[in-house]
C-alpha cells in the first residue's frame, strides 16, 4: 500500500497542472516558490509544520501563537478521528495578501497540494493566514485516509472542523441552512430528490450545508462514521455513494425540521455566500484520472 500511495504520487509530479473546481496551478512555479521561500523566507516549525513568511508579514510578531493555533489544529484532529501522527511535516508558505495567490494559480485561492523535493513527497499549502486551518484539514485527510471522490465532501469536511467543537457557530448553521431549505421559496416546493441534486451537486454547498450535515452526522453517528463516509467516497461506484449519501440526507432534512437551533452568527455571511455561489453545478462523483494525496487538487493531462 505504502508503494503504491507513492507511486501514485510521482505520477501526479510528472504533470504540470492541476485543477480543482476552478484553480488551476502551475507545478513548476510552486517548486520556485518553495525554493525561494527556502532561502528568503522566514522559517518557523512545530511538531508537524513547516511554515513559511515573508519578513515584513504584518503577524510576524504574534507567529508563534498563529503556530500554536495551527498545529492545535494537528493535535484535534488526530485526537478526535483517534488517528497515529501523520508521518511527515506539512509544509505551508503564507503570502500576505489575497492578490499574491493570482501569481500560482489562475483564481484568487488558498490551496493545498503535493510536491516532490528531494526525492521526497510533501504536502503543500499556499495560503494567506486566515484560511490556513481550513487547508490543513484538507492535507491531514489526504495524508492519513487517501483521496475523496466528492469535492462537496472535501469541502465540508475543512469547513465543519473549524467549528466542530463551537456549539454556538454550529448551531447558527444549523439554524440558517434550516431556514434556506424548509422555509425559503426556492426550496420548499421542491421534492426529496430535487433538493437532495440542488445541495450535493454543488461543492461550494460544502462549505455552508455540509458545515450541518456533517454535524448531524457526528451527533447522530459519531466522528467513526464521518471518517468512513469520507474514505469510502473515493471507492463507492456514483450510483452507490449517490444512495448513501440520500440515506444520511433524508435523516438530515428530518432532523432540521424537527429541532430548535439558537444563534444568529454569520447569518449575513452564510447567506451571502450562499447566493453568490449557488449557481455552479456539477456531477455528484467527477470522473478524475487520478488526484493527490491532499484530495484538494484533481489531475488534468494538459
Amino acid at each position: 500500500m505504502k508503494y503504491l500511495k507513492i507511486l501514485f504520487l510521482l505520477i501526479i509530479i510528472l504533470f504540470g497542472n492541476i485543477l480543482y473546481g476552478y484553480v488551476k496551478i502551475d507545478k513548476n512555479k510552486l517548486h520556485s516558490l518553495y525554493d525561494y521561500a527556502q532561502k528568503y523566507y522566514v522559517k518557523y516549525e512545530t511538531q508537524n509544520l513547516e511554515i513559511y513568511f515573508e519578513k515584513d508579514s504584518p503577524f510576524r510578531k504574534h507567529i508563534a501563537v498563529y503556530a500554536k493555533l495551527f498545529q492545535d489544529e494537528v493535535d484535534y484532529f488526530i485526537k478526535v478521528f483517534k488517528e497515529k501522527e501523520i508521518p511527515e511535516k506539512i509544509v505551508i508558505v503564507i503570502i500576505n495578501n489575497d492578490a499574491d495567490k493570482l501569481a500560482f494559480s489562475n483564481k484568487n485561492a488558498s490551496f493545498t497540494t503535493a510536491i516532490m523535493d528531494k526525492d521526497k513527497i510533501k504536502t503543500f499549502i499556499f495560503s494567506t493566514i486566515w484560511a490556513v486551518p481550513h487547508e490543513i484539514v484538507h492535507g491531514l485527510c489526504g495524508i492519513l485516509w487517501g483521496k475523496s471522490g466528492v469535492p462537496y465532501i472535501d469541502e465540508a469536511f475543512a469547513s465543519w472542523f473549524r467549528w466542530y467543537d463551537n456549539p454556538y457557530v454550529i448551531n447558527s448553521y444549523n439554524k440558517i441552512i434550516k431556514k434556506i431549505i424548509i422555509d425559503s421559496d426556492e426550496f420548499k416546493d421542491l421534492t426529496f430528490n430535487e433538493k437532495f441534486k440542488k445541495i450535493f451537486f454543488n461543492y461550494n454547498n460544502g462549505y455552508t450545508f455540509g458545515i450541518s450535515f456533517f454535524d448531524f452526522i457526528t451527533k447522530k453517528y459519531g466522528y467513526n462514521e464521518l471518517k468512513k463516509l469520507y474514505q469510502e467516497s473515493g471507492i463507492l461506484s456514483e450510483k452507490m455513494l449517490e444512495e448513501k449519501l440520500k440515506e444520511y440526507a433524508k435523516n438530515w432534512l428530518k432532523w432540521l425540521g424537527e429541532t430548535y437551533f439558537e444563534g444568529n452568527y454569520y447569518y449575513k455571511m452564510i447567506f451571502k455566500y450562499y447566493n453568490h455561489n449557488f449557481t455552479d453545478t456539477m456531477e455528484l462523483k467527477k470522473l478524475y484520472s487520478i488526484k493527490n494525496i491532499t484530495n484538494n487538487f484533481i489531475l488534468i493531462r494538459s
